[in-house]
C-alpha cells in the first residue's frame, strides 16, 4: 500500500485540504497513521490526476518484509495444526459413535435374556380390615 500526505492527497484528487478533513471526518475517506491509501482514494474519488512532483514511497524495508515471511510461516504451520486437530477429533468423535452403537447392541442382547415380565401379586391378609380398624382393634375401641 502506498501512502501520501493530506498535501499530496489534495493535488492527486483535486480537493482542497479543508474538504479532505471533512471527508475524514464524516467518514468518507479514512486516512492512516501513514496518511492516505492511494487505493482509497482513487476508490472513494475516482481517478486521480497526474502529478509528477509527488512521490510515493512504495518501497518496504527489507526487515520488515522478513518479519512478515515469519509471521505468515507461523500462522500457515499453526493453520496446517489446526486441520490435523480437526481430523483427530472427527476421529474420536466417529470411534465414540462406533461404541456407542456396540453398547446399545449389547444393552438389547440383554433386554432379550430377561424373563418376561410378571404380575406381582400381593399376599392376602386374613384380616380385611382399614388401617384405622386395626388401629382402633388394638385399642379396644373397635365397634363391630
Amino acid at each position: 500500500m502506498a501512502y501520501v500526505s493530506i498535501q499530496e492527497a489534495a493535488k492527486l484528487t483535486g480537493k482542497s485540504i479543508q474538504s479532505l478533513y471533512r471527508h475524514v471526518n464524516n467518514g468518507r475517506v479514512s486516512r492512516h497513521d501513514d496518511g492516505f491509501d492511494i487505493a482509497e482514494l482513487m476508490r472513494v474519488y475516482g481517478p486521480l490526476r497526474n502529478t509528477g512532483e509527488i512521490e510515493v514511497d512504495v518501497s518496504f524495508n527489507n526487515e520488515r518484509l522478513q518479519m512478515l515471511g515469519r509471521e505468515n510461516e507461523i500462522l500457515r504451520r499453526n493453520a496446517e495444526q489446526l486441520l490435523n486437530d480437526k481430523q483427530i477429533l472427527y476421529d474420536i468423535i466417529k470411534k465414540l459413535e462406533s461404541d456407542k452403537d456396540k453398547l446399545y447392541g449389547i444393552i438389547d442382547d440383554y433386554k432379550r435374556q430377561l424373563p418376561a415380565p410378571t404380575e406381582v401379586t400381593t399376599k392376602k391378609t386374613k384380616d380385611k380390615h382399614s388401617l384405622w380398624q386395626k388401629i382402633f382393634k388394638k385399642s379396644g375401641h373397635l365397634l363391630e
